[in-house]
């Protein structure tokens, strides 16, 4: 996003090119989406016949997960970017672009320690998958009161 933002500003397109650059940054994350999915597809049908059923059931377990994830996330992606388009909307393209380039690198460090928070948290479920209890508590009071 953050070279599109600065071709944008090169090119001299002023607020249009950091709309333009917030816009394009999904598609192209979209794109390397789909190639990761086309590699898995094609590892996918090197898969043992007997996985398919397996494999089948759990598609069908958590159909579910999309039409609920899906509206989280379109909310949560406009929640962190429609401040840029409302400022744009008072300031100075110089102004604005100041704040792009410091929320983007405020966001980098703040996303890796949420990602690795979110894995040691989604770790601590999966060994505990067996028994609700434990996974209600470690939701309620964290690890802080967990028997290791």
């Amino acid at each position: 996003m953050a070279s599109l933002q600065i071709g944008g500003g090169l090119l001299r397109l002023g607020k249009s090119g950091l709309m333009i650059a917030a816009v394009a940054t999904p598609f192209v994350g979209l794109g390397v989406v789909s190639r990761v999915y086309r590699a898995g597809r094609a590892a996918a049908a090197e898969v043992r016949d007997d996985a398919r059923p397996r494999m089948r059931k759990v598609a069908i377990r958590y159909r579910d997960f999309p039409l609920v994830s899906t509206w989280f996330a379109l909310l949560n992606a406009l929640a962190w970017n429609i401040q840029v388009v409302v400022i744009a909307h008072y300031y100075t393209t110089a102004e604005v672009g100041q704040y792009a380039l410091a929320f983007a690198m405020i966001s980098l460090p703040m996303g890796l320690v949420l990602a690795g928070v979110s894995q040691v948290y989604n770790r601590e479920c999966a060994a505990r998958a067996s028994d609700t209890e434990a996974v209600l508590r470690l939701r309620r009071y964290g690890l802080r009161t967990q028997k290791s």
